[in-house]
């Protein structure tokens, strides 16, 4: 009889099989596309560990990354390479496809650290694995936690990240940028905004109705059960129609352009809401280049409260540190009202990331 530990072994063993078939699969596409791109001479820059999974806050981050690239670096041509690639074993011919004279551009969001280890350990691979190429890592947050596993993974981390010598780290918040400072002395380190902060999805001419809750139910989440139905009571209070969403997509999606449409969708749920409460960043961030009057409630580590300081200057968005405030807060803000974003306001922070990426070592 087969035993549960053997069953359990029968099944990683598969899954291994499985996401290096799938590694297989994608190399095999898009090796024609390099191969095309080398022979026409047309200069490539790669973006590293891009997500696959259902975070619509880290999907609409790479379609910034690209956009950004295609805005700001034209002459360049954006290649993706998912993270699960990296991590696999075929990853190894990532090196006979990427040349020393090209860019690599590590994904942004808020993955440094130990609470999500797989995006540290693929950061950690092509980091060691590209130890002469330029490397980027986008607008991130770091969060170690403040226990052994997480001092340890956090040696780890700074031993590889400090022998290369052309890595740029960026911060997307003070705490962040002050943080990397710290650890990686022998790193260039940045400071910038999240990246999604450089698009613009605000269309004030849409019609706008009622309130969009946008609340986490992960790890992250600081609201109890009782907070939420609180929130929700003050909704009905003041709205006549209430939406419940997520950034989380529930749908599993690979195709970049599936990616947009996805993306686009919830945006559009955002643009057409007259008023947002949200405990996610990236549904204050959505808010934001949506022109959506917003309250941000916190989470568990600085991220929101970090961002919110890239955007307090915008009449409507406010940061709640105690739902007992949001009645005073929303009597500040004037819902009716259509608001455009402008994301050149950050544009010496852009031009930052510009020149990081084209700077000489």
């Amino acid at each position: 009889m087969t035993s549960k530990r053997e069953s359990v072994d029968v099944v990683v063993r598969l899954s291994k099989i499985y996401r290096r078939t799938l590694a297989e699969v994608f190399m095999l596409r898009i090796l024609p596309m390099l191969v095309w791109m080398r022979l026409r001479q047309k200069p490539i820059i790669f973006i590293l560990g891009t997500p696959k999974h259902r975070n619509l806050g880290d999907q609409t981050i790479l379609i910034a990354e690209i956009d950004y690239i295609k805005t700001y670096l034209p002459h360049l041509h954006p290649v993706s390479i998912p993270l699960s690639v990296v991590l696999s074993d075929t990853s190894q011919r990532l090196s006979r496809l990427i040349r020393t004279e090209d860019v690599i551009l590590g994904i942004g969001g808020g993955n440094m650290g130990d609470t999500y280890i797989g995006e540290e350990l693929c950061r950690r691979k092509f980091i060691q694995e590209f130890p002469n190429n330029k490397i980027v890592i986008f607008p991130q947050t770091i969060h170690f936690n403040d226990t052994i596993a997480g001092r340890n993974e956090l040696k780890r981390t700074k031993n590889i990240y400090s022998k290369h010598t052309d890595l740029t780290l960026i911060g997307r918040e003070q705490l962040s940028y002050k943080k990397m400072i710290a650890e990686f002395p022998k790193n260039k380190v940045l400071l910038t905004p999240d990246i999604v902060l450089s698009t613009n999805y605000s269309f004030p001419h849409l019609r706008r109705d009622g309130a969009l809750l946008c609340l986490r139910s992960d790890l992250e989440s600081k609201l109890s059960k009782a907070d939420k139905q609180k929130i929700t009571s003050f909704c009905k209070e003041h709205f006549s129609k209430i939406t419940h969403t997520d950034t989380m997509s529930q749908a599993k999606f690979f195709a970049f352009r599936l990616k947009k449409s996805v993306v686009r969708n919830k945006l559009r749920e955002f643009q057409t809401a007259q008023f947002v409460i949200t405990d996610r960043l990236h549904g204050m961030v959505f808010s934001a280049v949506t022109g959506t009057p917003c309250i941000a409630l916190t989470n568990y580590n600085h991220k929101v409260t970090g961002t919110f300081e890239w955007i307090k200057h915008l009449p409507y968005i406010k940061f709640c540190s105690d739902i007992s405030e949001l009645d005073a807060l929303l009597k500040k803000m004037d819902v009716g009202k259509t608001y455009d974003y402008d994301p050149t306001q950050y544009d010496k922070y852009w031009d930052k990331i510009r020149n990081a990426i084209t700077s000489a070592k």
